[in-house]
């Protein structure tokens, strides 16, 4: 845990994400083949050193596998479970400050964030795991009302390859084609809109280390 006299230190870099928010803004428009950005140094570097020596091991018993035809990666979805630093930073993903800036990066007003975490949490994927390509369930399985418009994810690998492979595929809306691909490099945040058809994915096995994984949070 990050802590100085005053409290606990600064978690994200809001400088960083609120320098050239207007150009910032028009890239998200922009984004091929849907709205979207890719943000790097998004933690401070004293909380992304502090969120890696964290992140649970590969065997944790907290781990929900999600093992079938379609992925086969791992899911914790209870904070209550995490380290104080990777619990302190999801309660700032889901802050007035933070949610207040997606809005204004996106330009889709009234989000609510969701700390029971319907579809995010913290994620694994092992070496030979994969994400068949897909659109997210855009309706929330508790709020009948609530419907799914934004997702980050936010890469925690202290280390990733190219040749691991691993890279977000996006598509077009067709499925025709891969328009664009996001490595997992540690503290790199993906922000992009969520729609029924933007789909997304990294199909091919991972072929990292086997006592490594691809690390985010979403």
């Amino acid at each position: 845990m990050l802590w100085h006299s005053g409290g606990m230190t600064n978690l994200i870099d809001f400088d960083m994400l609120t320098n050239d928010l207007e150009g910032k803004r028009a890239a998200y428009a922009a984004g091929d083949p849907y709205p979207h950005i890719v943000l790097d140094g998004v933690l401070t570097p004293e909380t992304f050193a502090a969120v890696v020596a964290e992140f649970p091991g590969i065997r944790d018993e907290f781990w929900q596998g999600y093992l079938h035809v379609n992925e086969t990666k791992y899911a914790n979805k209870a904070p209550d479970t995490w380290g104080d630093t990777l619990r302190a930073v999801a309660q700032e993903f889901c802050s007035e400050r933070f949610v207040t800036y997606l809005e204004q990066l996106t330009g889709i007003s009234g989000l609510l964030s969701d700390w029971s975490m319907d579809g995010g949490g913290l994620h694994q994927t092992l070496r030979g795991g994969h994400l068949n390509i897909h659109a997210d369930f855009t309706s929330h399985h508790t709020h009948e009302t609530w419907a799914r418009r934004v997702n980050i994810l936010l890469y925690l690998n202290e280390e990733w390859q190219p040749e691991w492979g691993g890279q977000l595929e996006l598509w077009d809306p067709q499925m025709t084609e891969v328009r664009g691909r996001v490595t997992p490099a540690g503290n790199r945040m993906l922000v992009f809109t969520t729609t029924a058809d933007s789909f997304h994915g990294h199909p091919d096995g991972l072929t990292c280390p086997p006592d490594m994984a691809r690390r985010s949070m979403a």
